[in-house]
């Protein structure tokens, strides 16, 4: 009988390495909310020999990290670090300052890099941020950008992801305290820090017309704003080397008034995004029917992937040689998958997935 966890390995369309090599990759994912208090299982299964390590943690936004997972502890408020091996241990040098109250990171895609972001509160209530950048053994580490409100907009700086050469931070000006009303991963106005001069440049178009879906992949930045009749969603694929800009052909949904979770394929071909209709109810979670579409680059098309969902999830991951999508949800246990041949939505696995570290 084939064992679980290698059906499991299939099922994500990951290629399982059958040999008992110590050295062979974990895949990752977390059980959350299994007590009162919001414990998670955080679960290293061996690609290899399929054994299981577990951790408890009282933890939030894990992020593969090299060998390790990387989140910040609830309890604790620390920076922490998970281990295949069973054990935890704070982040030597990513940590939040006793008077500050968030922290936000990325990692670059090669690991070879973190961004960090603090914010305060001062006695007025003014928001300010310090933006940090390190190699990921704590090497050349320094102050990247400083941001104080000013305007008393509310915006904090947000570290989104880093350049493929590593000479470029983007960020978002954020607005604080909204994370906990947003379903998916959406932006305001999105602008690229400079790290070696220091200078900011504002995105594309970024004016700030609503806070929408984007994704920045290989030199390419795609875009989801309002339309001018603010009934739907416009979508836009600029070229950051060359400044050129597709303006793709309009995807009405009548009554679907978010959009987000932009997801780039590795090889920069296609991508998909959530659009979704939110009704909000008087005391409860509101209702939420999701499509998701597939965007192709070299055709210039959009179209809807999937048939409306109620399952509150979004695309984490590309896979099966970008022919199919691992999908997570914020609020539920369990992992989900789309082959884009017939834009069937199947579950793959009652934990969520989180990734893959050495």
């Amino acid at each position: 009988m084939m064992r679980w966890w290698l059906i499991l390995l299939l099922l994500l369309g990951v290629a399982p390495v059958i040999a008992q090599e110590p050295s062979a990759p974990y895949m990752v994912y977390v059980e959350h909310d299994q007590d009162q208090f919001g414990l998670d299982h955080l679960l290293f299964i061996h690609m290899g020999t399929g054994e299981t390590t577990q951790l408890d943690l009282y933890g939030e936004r894990y992020t593969p990290f090299g060998g390790e997972i990387l989140y910040f502890d609830r309890q604790t408020n620390q920076m922490m670090l998970a281990n295949v091996d069973g054990t935890t241990r704070p982040h030597p040098f990513m940590q939040l300052p006793p008077d500050a109250y968030r922290i936000d990171w990325t990692v670059s895609e090669d690991g070879r890099m973190l961004a960090w972001t603090t914010a305060w509160r001062n006695t007025l209530g003014q928001l300010s941020t310090i933006t940090m950048v390190a190699n990921a053994d704590g090497a050349n580490m320094r102050e990247v950008f400083r941001d104080i409100d000013l305007a008393s907009d509310n915006l904090r700086a947000l570290p989104i992801r880093f350049s493929e050469d590593l000479g470029t931070l983007y960020m978002d000006k954020h607005p604080d305290g909204i994370n906990p009303y947003l379903f998916f991963s959406q932006y305001v106005a999105l602008f690229g820090l400079d790290l070696i001069d220091g200078t900011t440049q504002s995105l594309p178009d970024e004016f700030g017309n609503c806070i929408c879906g984007a994704a920045i992949e290989e030199g390419l930045f795609l875009r989801l704003r309002l339309t001018d009749d603010l009934q739907g969603f416009d979508l836009y694929l600029y070229d950051l080397a060359t400044n050129s800009k597709i303006t793709f052909p309009q995807l009405r949904r009548t009554g679907y008034n978010t959009g987000g979770d932009i997801l780039i394929s590795p090889d920069g071909k296609l991508a998909v995004y959530a659009l979704a209709s939110v009704t909000p109810r008087p005391n409860q979670d509101p209702l939420t029917e999701t499509v998701f579409v597939l965007v192709d680059f070299d055709a210039q098309t959009q179209t809807v992937l999937t048939s409306p969902v109620q399952t509150f999830i979004r695309p984490v991951a590309w896979t099966e040689d970008n022919s199919a999508i691992l999908f997570t949800s914020p609020q539920d246990n369990g992992t989900w998958k789309v082959v884009l041949s017939n834009g069937r939505l199947n579950r793959v696995a009652q934990t969520t997935f989180i990734g893959i570290v050495d």
